[in-house]
């Protein structure tokens, strides 16, 4: 279980403009980052947490106190609450790009139970019945 301690704060987010229509139509899904460097494939270091800020099948946008150095491979769990139940996937990539705050990561296989994640939680969070 990851602890609250040892993450970054959520970032604040208004939830709606001035004019009172919804800030956004898409899906919002706090999800949370761990990501463990790695070399030839072995735990090289401690484990990183932060919250995702973007993500697709073919990466992730992280935002960390402490980024990895780009270049890095890694393996990253992305774990996320549905209907009360922490879900969770394990992928592995490397650290594309790093600055203050935020690392981006680009998976190094287009991981086909993500993409099942991402479908089911589009699916489940943009039907009002769900």
């Amino acid at each position: 279980m990851i602890s609250s301690a040892s993450l970054p704060p959520r970032p604040k987010v208004p939830t709606a403009p001035p004019d009172g229509r919804p800030k956004r139509v898409d899906v919002r899904v706090a999800i949370r980052a761990v990501l463990r460097p790695l070399v030839e494939g072995v735990d090289a270091g401690p484990e990183i947490y932060g919250w995702v800020g973007n993500l697709s099948t073919g990466g992730a946008s992280v935002r960390a106190a402490e980024p990895l150095q780009p270049e890095t491979p890694c393996e990253v769990r992305l774990v996320w609450k549905d209907d009360g139940v922490f879900r969770a996937v394990f992928l592995k990539g490397w650290v594309v790009y790093a600055a203050e705050g935020a690392m981006g990561v680009q998976f190094s296989e287009l991981s086909t139970e993500l993409k099942t994640v991402l479908h089911n939680l589009d699916r489940h969070h943009m039907d009002p019945a769900a």
